[in-house]
């Protein structure tokens, strides 16, 4: 991919176009209704095929453990990671990392919900559904009854989706 003269070989800008194709795609489904200047909060419903390009489990997670730890850093793009596989034709969240802010924060919580991607992937049911079930899979047995997810919640005007269910609990 880089040559002797550490420059950008032809297979290289073919591969690195290939993926651009594939982020764009992503993007296409997570914002349907984007156009240039919009602010991606404001984008209508995601289209669902987007899970068929991610993999959902690693992006529950990678929110799981940066909201709790209070990360942010999430909120700067250049700080949020996420990888391509190959094998599976996914894109993977991760790795976690860079939690200097979050180590010594006293803030608000993150609502990492309304960071890029995120603020698409909270407006999918199938997305919040599982967020609620690797949440309650993961903290059985780890927190005292009083601890639930929304905790990391607060109500807005108008609740989300996923505000209302894990209120339900």
């Amino acid at each position: 991919m880089i040559d002797d003269n550490k420059e950008l070989t032809s297979g290289g800008h073919a591969r690195i176009s290939r993926l651009m194709t594939k982020i764009n795609n992503l993007e296409n489904l997570l914002y349907p209704d984007f156009e240039e200047g919009t602010n991606t909060n404001k984008c209508s419903a995601l289209d669902e095929d987007y899970a068929d390009i991610i993999d959902i489990d690693s992006w529950v997670k990678f929110y799981l453990v940066n909201e709790l730890m209070d990360n942010g850093e999430l909120g700067h793009p250049k700080s949020c990671y996420f990888t391509y596989e190959n094998s599976t034709d996914t894109f993977k969240a991760g790795p976690v990392w860079d939690f200097d802010w979050a180590a010594s924060s006293t803030s608000n919580p993150v609502r990492l919900k309304n960071t890029i991607y995120y603020n698409a992937l909270f407006k999918s049911h199938f997305f919040t559904d599982r967020v609620i079930e690797i949440w309650n899979e993961k903290s059985a047995d780890r927190y005292n009854s009083y601890v639930t997810i929304s905790h990391f919640f607060s109500l807005s005007e108008r609740p989300s989706y996923f505000e209302i269910k894990i209120l339900s609990f």
